[in-house]
């Protein structure tokens, strides 16, 4: 039994279906539509090798991995949370510190690593009066584990000279970097860095990987490029072990609480029937001898400080306004027979 995944170019949601609505900065929303959601289990886990089909009761091996690159889904799934946190967390740039610690020698020992990462989080904290980050840990191309870590200050940041922070860690180099004000969806920015490659590295460290991975970026940060660049989408996930931690939040860091539902005309209007900034469309079929189930799933993200992507209500849009002014004038008028009905004669009408 298994599910399987297909992108589909456009899939249109019905103007009144319900979305799911995640606010996670100010301006950052995402709507989730779910055509026809899975809400049975099928499986029982038994062990970490073994698990239960629920319908049949047969008892199945676990397929394990070898690199975080064999699970996609995975992947997916941690690239979506860092963004998520990173953009619910870090909204004044001016209260962060962005630091980035690499080892001078090669370091793959992971135990070795997460104490390290963990004293110096500890130290730092301790000196500078801060308890929240964000950690996202990689290995760099050479192989050798790296971290990136945002600090979160209640206040504005305070200067720290770089060489404080070099003997804090003292174990290789440090990088101290400014958040850029400019950047409208820092997550997507701070989260391509950790897990998108320039193709010429991959080529470099012969790392390998698929040319239907590799994406063409033509701008960075607003500017055009003079030629494209090409990357390997998710392509550091194939030096990562399973069952790394590739993000490491901390405690007392906001979640992403503001989610809510609407149909779908309601949520184009309140935003003004903006152009989403990006949309991915997903099949899954499920198939066997003895069951079958699909499902399609349309992400929409909009960016609502990028207002030169407005377009307008389209015809689709304003045909679900005439409608729903209609409506309102047919409930309008059935409110103004009753009352009058209740006037002259209350028990003749049946409202």
């Amino acid at each position: 039994m298994e599910i399987k995944f297909e992108k589909l170019d456009s899939y249109d949601i019905g103007e009144f279906e319900y979305v799911k609505i995640i606010t996670t900065a100010p301006h950052l929303q995402k709507v989730i539509y779910n055509r026809n959601p899975n809400c049975e289990a099928r499986i029982r886990n038994i062990d970490k090798d073994h698990y239960e089909v629920i319908k049949t009761g047969k008892i199945k091996e676990r397929k394990h991995t070898k690199k975080r690159s064999d699970s996609v889904p995975s992947l997916r799934k941690t690239r979506r949370d860092i963004i998520d946190i990173i953009n619910t967390n870090v909204v004044e740039p001016d209260k962060c510190k962005f630091i980035t610690l690499t080892y001078k020698g090669e370091m793959r020992d992971t135990k070795v690593f997460n104490d390290d990462i963990n004293l110096f989080v500890k130290n730092f904290n301790y000196r500078y009066k801060t308890n929240k980050n964000i950690k996202v840990c990689v290995p760099q191309l050479r192989g050798t584990y790296h971290a990136h870590i945002i600090f979160i200050f209640d206040t504005i940041a305070p200067y720290i000279p770089y060489q404080e922070i070099s003997n804090l860690w003292g174990k290789g180099s440090i990088d101290v970097s400014k958040i850029d004000k400019n950047v409208d969806d820092l997550g997507v920015y701070l989260s391509s860095q950790f897990c998108d490659i320039p193709m010429e590295d991959m080529d470099k460290y012969n790392i390998p990987y698929e040319i239907k991975d590799v994406k063409i970026v033509d701008e960075i940060d607003g500017k055009k490029l003079d030629k494209p660049r090409y990357f390997v989408k998710n392509g550091i996930a194939n030096l990562i072990p399973p069952g790394f931690r590739i993000l490491r939040p901390s405690r007392g860091l906001k979640k992403v609480s503001n989610i809510e539902r609407k149909k779908y005309h309601e949520y184009k209007k309140s935003v003004g029937y903006i152009a989403p900034t990006f949309k991915s469309v997903l099949r899954l079929t499920l198939e066997d001898k003895k069951q079958s189930w699909s499902n399609i799933i349309v992400k929409e993200f909009y960016n609502l400080k990028r207002l030169s992507l407005t377009r307008g209500p389209s015809e689709k849009d304003y045909e679900v306004l005439r409608y729903l002014k209609n409506q309102e004038k047919e409930e309008q008028e059935r409110l103004r027979l009753y009352e009058e009905s209740q006037r002259t004669n209350p028990d003749s009408f049946d409202f």
